[in-house]
């Protein structure tokens, strides 16, 4: 009798450990199946997918915004009368601001403009200009989105670097892609497998000590190159770190099957530029041939434009405009800090200037011819945002006139880089505007 009771007392407790276990596994199941629901999600095979009821025009602007009584999230403003089109130039553009997604942030177009990449309670996702939209399974855990490779087949993030002296800390990076006749809800956006050197820098590396973080990527247009910032962060000084370089890294083939570490894949130092200057946010050029970056002497504090070409060696400035204006206002130039924008073709390349004035901060955006070596202003104002389309060599601009927010365009022309100013009619005037894209 006193084996059965105790056989009996032992059922008991499994059957109520496997009760316990199977409703902690169908709770999980049961509140991720309400949450996806919640938010209008789907997964279909293994993709979570959400269709929004709205397209997207190519032309359209993109903004995180937040109105006084509304919503915040992404918002596409509606160019009635498309800026690219023969349009007289003294009349305006009219506009309508539409709310497309709920909640998200940081809105980037695509280098084609086919997809929207952006960020949502701690995911990323890419919509098509359809609506139809692809939403990462996992989340990022705090690394930062960097944005699309050179087409609209990659997009690039930050990872947690493997390091052998304390496992897997510091930052480093990935890059995420699709193949060409793909289309990103075809595919889930998980963190890739296979050959790390395929994707990016998440290990040690002889030429990387381990206390260097790696940031900013930027993938050439062949694929066949990464350039990124390696650097030692310090966040409490001028630009949080202490050293920052950028490093070139060139994909190739592992030598073998048995690999014990990735210090054969060739890793380079992109300058000879001293340690005590830091370069940052590095852009390749369409054709592949040369990289803009800016180069930061924190004990002058100031920061300059430079390229350097990776092919043939040459590293060289920018020219400034104290060598390129009036001698007598070379006081008022020294002052300018220099930040690299992005090409607007394989010879021209958009930077900004910021001069910090006694009441206000202005900015002055240039395009740069690298045959003439010449600087020709193209933008000059108090923007509280702006962004560029570098498909339609164009600026939009958001400043206030004192009475709240107003929307302009700038278009650039070809030629001579001559740009000229279109008013838009019909943006929000009670509009928070905390991100643009274009």
């Amino acid at each position: 009798m006193r084996y059965w009771l105790k056989f009996l007392l032992l059922a008991c407790f499994v059957i109520f450990m496997a009760s316990a276990v199977l409703r902690l596994v169908w709770g999980k199941d049961k509140l991720s199946k309400d949450k996806l629901g919640k938010d209008n999600l789907t997964v279909e095979n293994g993709v979570i997918i959400k269709k929004f009821n709205w397209r997207l025009s190519p032309f359209d602007i993109l903004i995180e915004a937040e109105p006084p009584n509304g919503q915040r999230g992404i918002y596409a403003v509606r160019l009635i009368e498309p800026s690219n089109q023969d349009n007289d130039d003294e009349k305006p553009v009219k506009a309508k601001v539409d709310l497309i997604i709920p909640h998200g942030s940081r809105p980037r177009w695509s280098p084609k403009r086919h997809y929207v990449l952006f960020e949502w309670k701690g995911r990323i996702g890419v919509v098509d200009r359809n609506g139809v939209c692809v939403l990462q399974y996992g989340t990022m855990g705090g690394f930062p989105v960097y944005g699309w490779g050179p087409d609209d087949n990659t997009i690039l993030i930050g990872a947690g670097r493997f390091t052998e002296r304390a496992g897997r800390e510091g930052l480093g990076f990935m890059t995420i892609w699709k193949k060409p006749w793909e289309i990103w809800t075809d595919r889930g956006l998980y963190e890739p497998g296979g050959i790390p050197a395929v994707y990016g820098i998440t290990f040690p590396h002889a030429k990387l000590p381990d206390d260097l973080w790696l940031g900013s990527p930027a993938m050439s247009p062949d694929h066949r190159m990464h350039a990124f910032e390696a650097f030692r962060p310090v966040p409490k000084l001028n630009y949080g770190r202490t050293y920052s370089k950028i490093y070139l890294v060139k994909w190739v083939e592992p030598p073998g099957e048995t690999i014990k570490n990735h210090d054969w894949l060739p890793i380079s130092r992109l300058t000879n530029l001293p340690d005590e200057l830091w370069e940052i946010n590095p852009k390749w050029s369409p054709d592949g041939k040369w990289i803009a970056f800016e180069v930061i002497d924190n004990k002058a504090y100031k920061r300059r434009v430079y390229i350097a070409s990776p092919e043939k060696g040459i590293v060289r400035p920018i020219p400034t405009l104290c060598q390129q204006r009036d001698k007598r206002f070379k006081h008022i130039y020294e002052d300018y800090q220099y930040s690299v924008l992005g090409w607007l073709s394989e010879k021209e390349l958009l930077i900004s200037t910021e001069f910090l004035e006694p009441v206000r901060e202005t900015v002055t955006l240039w395009l740069f011819n690298l045959d003439k070596e010449t600087l020709h202003c193209v933008f000059f104002g108090e923007p509280i945002s702006f962004a560029v389309s570098y498909l339609m060599r164009s600026i939009a601009t958001i400043s206030d006139d004192g009475f709240g927010p107003v929307l302009k365009l700038t278009k650039i022309e070809e030629n001579e880089g001559e740009a000229y100013e279109i008013e838009v009619e019909g943006f929000p005037k009670d509009m928070t505007v905390y991100w643009m894209d274009w």
